[in-house]
């Protein structure tokens, strides 16, 4: 669904149960599922979210990672090492061993949460009034004071409050009323709030904007295509190496590991969450390589880390992509010539293949996350519905197909419009059992009526069904 393909997944999956107990199977398995409560509580709540995509891709690493050791030697899963329980005992052969953790970077949770609430809220304004055109919102942050200050990144938008403010004004609604009574003219809405009592500024100081409480910008384009489309200041900067999501997220696993009290190599595997994560820097700030080798000088304990993350060839923006893995030394002697060729070369070799770049993959959990409309067949109009297939006019199909059904109509009669339409879409309800088509066939139209029908049958597909639990255990 994500990351990696379910099918991919669910293969894995099987795999696993070689080395993985029916518990720990089950557990990744409820993960990718959601089937725990505290999970469906998230599912409700918007600010929950991005919790969701942190367990779920957590998950996909975590199974894609122990497969991947697996192919070469003995590994242990959450064994009991001193006074921990770490994620891997990996033993090769008779050549070298070491114990390690496996952490994920998601991000910050507060800029992700005030950014997808304020987009759904545009969003939902802009349906109701049903235009069409392309519009692009930019949310503006304190960069300025950042490069000359050196402080915290911070988003200029920081709650509903604010953005009830902009959505209220007669200014908004001047412009959304001109975009309806115009839609062929491109047009533009810009809004920023200060502070009351503005902090004073010394003389001859350059403007910081530290008084100013939100900067937004919202064009409009005419398209023959309806798109809403949020871009956002990246607060991912590295102004303090010890404050960066890396740094922290690195000694939160140390804290884990040191209580092992394992002599050996040990390792943390640190797998991507939110893209370009481990390729930020510019002239002004540290890049994160710098943030991996200083944890590595300041915790001289840990052996090495192992960056993974799945991106696109810069030079080639066609191309499929790939997993790619850097390994970061440590400072300590126990990382030898044989550890450092199998994680540099050998372990990328039978890393199964991504199905999306971790960008891709965080914003194809977002739409899966926020679809939470359900949906009842009901078999009251030009479809025949029944528990495993779907019956379509064959009429109404190529009258679709060649254009001559207004895309106001077939959403309409199809129940893909929630807004003008109480009509359910079976095709959804069967999307949401987890069915994919497994057949499709041709029926003449009884009693010499004008319809003939095509048949569409449903079966479960795992490439979108809930993650079954392996036949090993059942």
């Amino acid at each position: 669904m994500a990351i990696f393909s379910r099918r991919t997944l669910q293969r894995l999956i099987d795999e696993n149960t070689e080395f993985l107990s029916k518990k720990q199977i089950a557990k990744h398995i409820d993960a990718l599922n959601l089937n725990k409560p505290i999970y469906q509580e998230w599912l409700e709540s918007e600010k929950n979210i991005n919790d969701l995509i942190e367990v779920y891709l957590n998950t996909e690493w975590e199974v894609a990672i122990l497969n991947s050791l697996s192919k070469f030697g003995k590994i242990s899963h959450e064994k009991k090492i001193g006074r921990s329980e770490p994620d891997i005992f990996f033993t090769y052969e008779n050549n070298f061993e070491f114990v390690g953790d496996i952490t994920c970077i998601t991000g910050k949770q507060d800029k992700d949460n005030i950014s997808l609430a304020f987009k759904n809220e545009f969003k939902e304004i802009i349906d109701r009034e049903h235009p069409s055109g392309f519009w692009e919102i930019s949310l503006r942050g304190n960069s300025r004071e950042m490069d000359f200050c050196k402080v915290k990144p911070r988003l200029m938008l920081e709650g509903k409050t604010q953005w009830r403010e902009i959505f209220t004004s007669q200014e908004f609604i001047k412009f959304i009323v001109r975009v309806k009574d115009n839609p062929e003219r491109r047009d533009s809405f810009d809004y920023k709030k200060v502070k009351e009592n503005p902090e004073p500024r010394l003389p001859n100081q350059i403007e910081m904007y530290r008084n100013v409480l939100v900067d937004i910008d919202i064009r409009y384009e005419p398209r023959t295509f309806y798109q809403v489309e949020y871009r956002q200041f990246d607060d991912r900067k590295i102004v303090s190496i010890e404050n960066d999501e890396i740094y922290k997220s690195l000694l939160k696993k140390y804290n884990q590991l040191i209580k092992t009290n394992y002599d050996g190599c040990l390792g943390i595997f640190l797998c991507d969450g939110i893209g370009n994560t481990f390729n930020r820097g510019d002239l002004l700030y540290t890049n994160s390589r710098d943030v991996v080798n200083k944890f590595l000088a300041d915790y001289q304990k840990i052996d090495f880390v192992l960056t993974i993350t799945s991106e696109i060839k810069q030079s080639n923006y066609l191309s499929k992509p790939e997993v790619k893995i850097v390994l970061f030394q440590g400072y300590g002697n126990k990382l030898n010539s044989k550890i450092v060729e199998f994680l540099e070369n050998h372990l990328i070799k039978v890393f199964s293949k991504p199905a999306r770049t971790i960008v891709d993959a965080r914003d194809a959990l977002k739409f899966r996350f926020l679809d939470k409309e359900t949906i009842i067949s009901a078999p009251s109009r030009g479809l025949v519905v029944s528990s495993d297939e779907v019956k379509i006019s064959s009429r109404t199909l190529l009258e679709l197909l060649a254009g001559k059904l207004s895309l106001e109509k077939v959403s309409y009669y199809l129940g893909f419009d929630s807004y003008k339409s109480s009509i359910p879409n079976d095709f959804l309800t069967e999307l949401n059992d987890g069915n994919l088509f497994s057949d499709v066939s041709f029926e003449k139209g009884e009693n010499g009526k004008d319809d003939d029908w095509i048949i569409f049958r449903f079966s479960e597909d795992v490439s979108i069904s809930p993650f079954r639990m392996p036949n090993k255990y059942e």
